[in-house]
């Protein structure tokens, strides 16, 4: 009982991070499944006032989102996490505009599992998702920590966090236009959410409605165990950083090649292109079974791309200001990727060309990627960077910790 209350109490920090899921769960997650229908969950015909939309929210996230990290570095996690749940509640008011069906109730793919029509999903749909979202904020003003309060298992703090005023942190953002690592990431960042533009659209033209919602489904739901197990690979202490970066390299580049070479010859093979009239193809029909192998080797390949990008940007140091940083730029960047994405699909640009495009940025991030993780990655751990020393772990414990390095520096 005792390991349990240790294990589950707020201020630990795989409480801390169990909760941040749950939260991300409520919001982008649920934000995210309504993009995975397709033209925001409405008819077909919605797809390109959809797209128009989804390009505009993209564009000033790209200029947002790189301040993102230096927003939380000075108004703290529970604030911005906070701000940022109204944000995507915002968001829901929107897919609202596009349903025009009457109200029903249940999930999208449960209420539609008897439509075989090209339509959209009830109005009731996306209410339950604005609710759902809002429920997040009270979770994250109740739940959330400051970091000085977050105690690891062993009685150690977090590294040190103290709030920064708004001219620091925007020096620090423009500073990282200046390290030739960040800037060589841009295009992986940009490349790595791209798909989740291309093949909700390809659903949503392809497919009658509860298809669309079965493939959402699919698409999300394979990312679930692939993340878990790819988590296995790059958190295994059986290797270094460096062999753990090619590793989780090699297996992401194979998927992703996979994954690309199937949307590519479905779409060859069937002409599915947006002059034509949809095939309004159903789970049933025999095209179904090519398709959902596309959707699984992309659902993986979008969870997992995105995993390698944030694990190579966070191995460049363990200092968290920095990778708060670090973490608005990637935001901003793969914002900059969705904006590119949808703007290919609302400016009419072939499905075939938009997937050319995007499987060829993707393709060539790989490339980069290896020649960071071999040139740049550093065997670090805990406490090797003096920035990241709370001041009360000195003394006996600093020499302690010391002792601990040595010893797990040996390991790898």
């Amino acid at each position: 009982m005792e390991v349990l209350k240790s294990k589950f109490r707020l201020t630990s920090p795989w409480t801390q991070n169990f909760i941040s899921g749950i939260i991300l769960f409520l919001t982008v997650g649920i934000y995210l499944a309504v993009i995975g229908l397709g033209a925001g969950g409405g008819k077909p015909s919605s797809a390109h006032v959809a797209t128009i939309t989804y390009t505009s929210i993209y564009a000033v996230f790209a200029v947002t989102g790189f301040f993102g990290g230096s927003i939380m570095n000075t108004i703290g996690p529970r604030r911005t996490m906070t701000r940022q749940i109204r944000e995507h509640t915002s968001r829901g008011s929107f897919f609202c505009s596009l349903s025009d069906q009457p109200s029903a109730h249940l999930w999208p793919y449960g209420i539609s599992i008897n439509e075989t029509g090209l339509t959209g999903v009830p109005t009731s749909v996306y209410l339950t998702f604005i609710i759902i979202m809002s429920s997040a904020i009270i979770l994250s003003l109740l739940a959330i920590q400051s970091p000085q309060n977050i105690v690891r298992d062993d009685g150690t703090h977090l590294a040190i966090f103290e709030a920064t005023d708004i001219r620091t942190e925007v020096k620090g953002c423009i500073m990282l236009m200046k390290d030739w690592k960040i800037v060589a990431l841009i295009v992986p960042m940009i490349a790595t959410e791209m798909s989740s533009a291309l093949i909700p659209t390809l659903s949503a033209y392809a497919f009658n409605l509860r298809t669309r919602s079965l493939n959402s489904v699919i698409f999300w739901a394979v990312q679930i165990p692939s993340t878990f197990l790819y988590s296995l690979v790059l958190d295994n202490n059986r290797f270094s950083r460096r062999v753990r970066g090619i590793m989780a390299l090699t297996i992401a580049a194979s998927v992703v090649v996979v994954s690309w070479a199937l949307a590519l010859k479905i779409q060859v093979q069937h002409q599915l292109r947006r002059d034509l009239p949809s095939p309004d193809w159903d789970w049933t029909d025999s095209q179904y079974g090519e398709f959902s192998a596309m959707l699984i080797f992309t659902g993986i390949a979008y969870a997992i791309d995105q995993m390698i990008v944030m694990w190579v940007i966070s191995a460049f140091s363990n200092e968290p200001r920095l990778l708060a940083r670090y973490g608005g730029f990637f935001k901003g960047m793969l914002s900059a990727g969705l904006c590119i994405a949808f703007g290919l699909e609302s400016g009419g640009v072939s499905y075939l060309n938009q997937t050319i495009i995007q499987s060829t940025l993707t393709v060539v991030s790989f490339p980069i990627m290896y020649f960071l993780v071999i040139k740049c990655v550093k065997e670090t751990n805990y406490f090797t960077e003096a920035t990241v020393i709370p001041p009360e772990y000195t003394g006996i414990q600093k020499s302690q910790a010391s002792a601990q390095e040595t010893e797990l520096g040996k390991s790898f």
